[in-house]
């Protein structure tokens, strides 16, 4: 589930889940979730309900491709809030 870097962006983990899989943030325009952000995407926070990190890796792959959408705007995302429930089901 590792979410692959780019120039447009920057990955930093946040923590670990219990079962030690990496929660990870996809940062645009800003080098920590800690700054202020316009935008904060969060997804899978349950298991059995994938479709919101399926839609956050689509808007991660738009926004790479289309880097002036995040121009100026410190925006972090989160694909996988519960990595355990989603990789369990």
């Amino acid at each position: 589930m590792s979410i692959a870097r780019s120039t447009v962006c920057s990955t930093q983990v946040l923590g670990a889940s219990r079962l030690y899989r990496p929660i990870e943030a996809v940062l645009f325009n800003t080098t920590s979730p800690q700054q202020p952000l316009k935008a904060l995407y969060l997804g899978a926070f349950h298991g059995d309900e994938p479709e919101s990190a399926h839609v956050l890796l689509r808007l991660i792959t738009w926004f790479k491709s289309r880097p002036e959408a995040t121009q100026g705007l410190p925006i972090a995302i989160v694909p996988f809030v519960n990595p355990d429930g989603y990789a369990l089901n």
